[in-house]
């Protein structure tokens, strides 16, 4: 069994590991989110992953998010997953990258990459639905077939390599955000990149948890979406998140036609709304969201009233 798409390969492999959800904050087999359909790669993403594992140390690259679904646009990222790569070689797979996109695209292109090194990816496909590398794998385009992991009961899981792992990752990401967003309007700051950290915010904050509750996120980052997965009803959210979707990709995409015009109403709606998804992941799994601080933020983040 090998796990990701390779190229000519439009089956999905249906064997599932072994199911550890009886441990904490391990979902169900049962969730995992089917691939997306038509499956239609973007073939220049591909020409560019397949030269790029031809020319670094790594044991392989997987295309995944929206330009291996199919449904990506000329401001989406490529997003690639970098298999059993050295730490010393990063800086050369980054520039290898962005030399081969000038060149297969006729222009630069932004491109995020994802180190995990055969025993994360592992773990992740085991004990995780939304783990970048589990998605990556299920999902995505493989440049060489990966081998599903070997169950061991008698392992024991790295817990940030979990859902609760993943959980904590988008709550501290989701802080960090908040963070700059009240930093920024306390220097008097009102901007589209503003508006941005709060859509990133209830983003994150929303994933966070649907990680709680077991659950895929949807593919794409639209946060009405993600509110209706997570259970949540329209009237309980005080953010307008129509206008919010305005800023998903900060200033990747074009300019906002409904723009924010009062910046305090804004953030006073976010906290509100952090403070319900919050209150909910408290009551699944006993976690203070609150408590779980950005790397570099020496204190808490405490919700902010303007």
């Amino acid at each position: 069994m090998a796990y990701g798409y390779l190229l000519n390969s439009h089956d999905m492999l249906d064997d599932r590991v072994e199911d550890k959800s009886g441990y904490p904050g391990f979902p169900s087999r049962s969730s995992m989110p089917d691939r997306a359909a038509p499956y239609a790669p973007d073939p220049r993403a591909v020409r560019l992953a397949q030269a790029l594992l031809e020319r670094v140390p790594a044991d392989n690259i997987v295309i995944f998010g929206s330009r291996a679904r199919g449904d990506w646009n000329q401001y989406s990222d490529i997003d690639l997953l970098v298999v059993q790569a050295p730490d010393s070689a990063w800086n050369c797979i980054r520039e290898q990258a962005y030399t081969l996109a000038r060149s297969i695209f006729g222009q630069g292109m932004d491109i995020d990459l994802v180190y995990r090194t055969h025993r994360e990816c592992h773990m992740q496909i085991e004990y995780s639905v939304n783990g970048i590398a589990a998605v990556a794998l299920r999902e995505g385009v493989a440049m060489e077939p990966y081998p599903a992991p070997l169950n061991d009961p008698d392992r024991d899981p790295d817990p940030e390599l979990t859902e609760y792992g993943e959980m904590k990752l988008r709550i501290a990401d989701a802080n960090d955000n908040y963070d700059v967003l009240q930093y920024a309007l306390d220097g008097g700051r009102e901007s589209d990149s503003v508006a941005a950290h709060a859509h990133q915010a209830l983003e994150h904050a929303l994933k966070a948890l649907l990680s709680a509750q077991g659950n895929p996120y949807p593919y794409r980052r639209k946060l009405d979406e993600l509110r209706q997965a997570a259970g949540i009803n329209s009237l309980s959210m005080a953010s307008d998140l129509t206008q919010l979707d305005q800023y998903a990709g900060g200033d990747a995409y074009p300019i906002a036609s409904h723009p924010i015009r009062d910046f305090a109403a804004m953030a006073n709606a976010v906290t509100d709304d952090l403070i319900l998804i919050y209150a909910r992941i408290e009551r699944l799994t006993g976690q203070d969201a609150w408590s779980l601080q950005p790397p570099g933020i020496p204190n808490p983040i405490q919700p902010v009233y303007r």
